[in-house]
C-alpha cells in the first residue's frame, strides 16, 4: 500500500504534459521522483524476500515457526527493511549527476559508483535471492506433498496427524500466493532492467544507443511501476489475512462490504431477508 502511493510522485511527473514541463529543471522534484519509484520497487523486492524466507521456514520447521515468527519480530523486520531501503535510496539526494534540463532518468542521474556498488549490487543480490529461495521453497513443496500424501494413504492417521495435513495445505496455498508475486515481479521488471543495461554500455563507450533501443527502453519504463502495484492487489485478493488488515486499516470490514453488497442485490426476496437480518443484528448488540 505505502509502496503504491510513494511510486506516484513519478508517475505524474513522467507520464502527464503538466507533470514533464513542471520538473523540468527542478532538481528535488526529479530526484524526489526517482527515488519514491525506487523505494516502492525496492520495498516489493524485499517484502517478496522476507515472505519467502517466512514461508521456507515454516515449511521447515512449523514448530519453531510457531514460536520464532510473532508480531514482533514481523514488526521489527517491517521497520528495519524500511529504514534500510529508503536511506539506501535518499543518498541520491546528496550523490548525483543531475544536470539542468536532463532527462529524468536513472541513467542520468546515478552516478557510477552508486549505480554500480549500490543501487545494482543491492537489487541483483535480493533478486537473486528471491530467486534462489523460491527454487528451495519448490523443492520444499513438493517434498512436503508427497509427505501429505502419504500420510493421507495410511489408514491409521491419527486426529494430530489429520490436522498437521490440514495445517501444511494451508501453507501450500500461501506459497502459490508467493510463486504468482515472484513471477509477475520478474516478469515486469526484466524487460526494462536489460535494456537499461544495454542503453548504458553504449553510453558507457561514448556511443549513442539506436533510436529504436531507446524507444523500447522508455517504453517498458513504466512496467516496473505494474510489478509494484500488482504485488499488493495479490497479497488483497487472495489472502483473506491481508484484505482484512487493509480493510480495517481503512476503517471497513469484510462483513460491512457484504452486507452493502446484499443490499444492493437484484434479488428482492434476498435482499429483504438480508436487510431483516442485519437489521435485526444491529438492534441487538445496541
Amino acid at each position: 500500500f505505502i509502496a503504491c502511493l510513494v511510486s506516484q510522485p513519478f508517475v505524474l511527473f513522467q507520464y502527464t504534459e503538466a507533470g514533464v514541463r513542471h520538473i523540468t529543471g527542478r532538481k528535488f522534484e526529479c530526484i524526489g521522483s526517482f527515488v519514491g519509484l525506487i523505494v516502492g520497487f525496492d520495498s516489493t523486492v524485499t517484502a517478496l524476500l522476507l515472505i519467502t524466507c517466512e514461508r521456507l521456514f515454516a515449511i521447515i520447521s512449523p514448530l519453531q515457526h510457531m514460536h520464532r515468527v510473532t508480531r514482533k519480530t514481523c514488526r521489527v523486520a517491517i521497520l528495519v527493511t524500511w529504514t534500510l531501503v529508503t536511506a539506501k535510496s535518499s543518498v541520491l539526494f546528496l550523490w548525483n549527476k543531475w544536470t539542468p534540463f536532463a532527462p529524468c532518468i536513472g541513467l542520468a542521474l546515478m552516478s557510477d559508483l552508486y549505480s554500480s556498488y549500490v543501487y545494482n549490487l543491492a537489487l541483483y543480490l535480493c533478486m537473486g535471492l528471491v530467486a534462489f529461495l523460491n527454487v528451495v521453497l519448490g523443492c520444499a513443496v513438493v517434498v512436503a506433498k508427497r509427505k501429505a500424501g502419504i500420510m493421507n494413504a495410511s489408514q491409521t492417521t491419527t486426529k494430530s496427524v489429520r490436522r498437521k495435513i490440514k495445517s501444511s495445505q494451508g501453507e501450500l496455498k500461501i506459497v502459490k500466493i508467493v510463486f504468482l508475486a515472484v513471477g509477475v515481479l520478474f516478469i515486469t521488471w526484466i524487460p526494462n532492467n536489460t535494456l537499461a543495461n544495454i542503453v548504458l554500455s553504449y553510453v558507457k563507450k561514448g556511443q549513442a544507443p539506436p533510436y529504436d533501443l531507446l524507444v523500447a527502453y522508455h517504453m517498458t519504463r513504466s512496467m516496473t511501476l505494474f510489478g509494484t502495484v500488482a504485488d499488493p492487489l495479490i497479497y488483497f485478493l487472495q489472502n483473506s489475512q491481508c484484505r482484512s488488515a487493509v480493510l480495517r486499516l481503512l476503517g471497513r470490514t469484510e462483513a460491512q462490504l457484504g452486507r452493502q453488497h446484499s443490499i444492493y442485490s437484484l434479488d428482492s426476496n434476498t435482499t429483504e431477508s438480508r436487510g431483516s437480518v442485519s437489521t435485526l443484528k444491529t438492534v441487538t448488540d445496541c
